[in-house]
């Protein structure tokens, strides 16, 4: 699986690809990019909350793998769930990234756009990962 996350990683970073159209669809709860290569890519909240990239929900992540376990740090309020987790905020973190403010509090997390689109959800992406293919 980590090559497999690796040769995506790396196959995107060759594309050089950007994002030309960010849209949040709060009432789906997701996110949706449209890429310079014309990739629509579809990224459920959840899914990015748990993917945070920063230092400390990497550690949180390789503990509870070490552990058979799951889960983030909650910041404040409840336990993050698809129903529950709302973006309070997204921006631009200089020319490669997207920042992500959520309603637990969190908000280190810097998600650059070649770790984005590895992230995609859409049914192309879903079928090529599980095929293991970049």
């Amino acid at each position: 699986m980590h090559n497999d996350f690796l040769s995506r990683l790396k196959a995107t970073q060759e594309k050089n690809v950007e994002p030309v159209d960010v849209e949040v669809n709060v009432e789906a709860s997701e996110i949706r990019i449209t890429w310079s290569d014309g990739h629509q890519g579809i990224y459920p909240f959840i899914h990015l909350r748990k993917s945070c990239p920063c230092a400390e929900c990497r550690e949180i992540r390789h503990q509870n793998q070490a552990k058979k376990g799951g889960g983030l740090r909650i910041l404040s309020g409840p336990v993050p769930t698809a129903q529950n987790l709302a973006l309070v905020d997204l921006f631009p973190v200089g020319r490669y990234a997207l920042g992500m403010h959520w309603n637990d509090g969190h908000q280190t997390g810097i998600y650059p756009f070649d770790f984005l689109r590895s992230l995609c959800t859409c049914p192309s992406c879903q079928g090529t990962k599980r095929e293991g293919k970049s």
